[in-house]
């Protein structure tokens, strides 16, 4: 239908931002303004309102960036992942990646700065998808398992400080590289952030691919039925593994 053909240029021009065909002309003929003037107020508009996005999933990078340069690099994403998704959740779904493909290549650039920022954007689109993400707020699993929110990170610096100084309304700054991993869920429908040790990292990333069980019983062959106890209570206390019973 030729309606449906408009309605797929016009938002094709509206993605692009470009200047408008020569075929416009013949599609629109009232108003003052011309054509493509008329579709720059819609190009505009929308990239705007989609920097605005951009800036509400990232404020830590926001604040770390300033945002004469969040802004550029939000925009630079934009144009080259144009969204494709009908909810502005997925948006900033790349980012992190973006930042990373596009680094500087020059060897005397900061990578330590650069590092920070790609760490930084990777923590907070994990923070976005665990708080929009499934929970188990609504029933207690009877066996124990992994938390269904966990996500798990190997970060370069310690970002969580960052999300710390954030809280407290400071300014966020780049920190010293430092191995970071963290466990990231949600209980009460609260996002929480968990630091955890190497060990504790690839003994969650294994169970999480294999079977909580075997892992249960490897730590509890490590350190003796007193030590898994009481790391199954820490873990469980800090919303890492839910349930009641452990069939082990």
């Amino acid at each position: 239908m030729a309606w449906q053909q408009d309605q797929q240029w016009l938002w094709q021009q509206i993605l692009a931002g470009a200047s408008v065909a020569s075929s416009a002309t013949e599609m629109v003929h009232a108003g003052h303004l011309p054509v493509d003037a008329r579709l720059a107020i819609y190009a505009g508009g929308y990239r705007l309102r989609l920097l605005e996005c951009m800036r509400a999933a990232f404020p830590l990078l926001q604040s770390a960036l300033g945002d004469p340069l969040f802004d550029r690099f939000a925009l630079d994403y934009l144009d080259a992942h144009p969204s494709q998704s009908y909810t502005l959740h997925d948006l900033g779904a790349g980012f992190a990646g973006h930042l990373e493909q596009t680094r500087p290549t020059n060897p005397e650039d900061d990578g330590d700065w650069v590092d920070f920022m790609i760490a930084l954007a990777r923590f907070e689109r994990v923070l976005s998808e665990v708080y929009d993400g499934p929970g188990d707020e609504h029933e207690t699993p009877n066996v124990l398992q992994l938390a269904s929110s966990l996500r798990l990170l190997s970060l370069s610096h310690p970002v969580h400080e960052s999300l710390r100084a954030h809280q407290r309304q400071e300014p966020v700054s780049v920190v010293s590289a430092k191995p970071l991993y963290l466990a990231v869920v949600r209980q009460s429908f609260r996002v929480s952030v968990e630091p955890i040790t190497a060990t504790e990292f690839a003994l969650l990333q294994r169970a999480a691919t294999d079977a909580l069980d075997r892992v249960l019983i490897e730590v509890r062959g490590g350190v003796g039925e007193a030590g898994l106890e009481r790391w199954l209570h820490r873990m469980r206390e800090r919303g890492i593994i839910v349930g009641e019973h452990w069939r082990g």
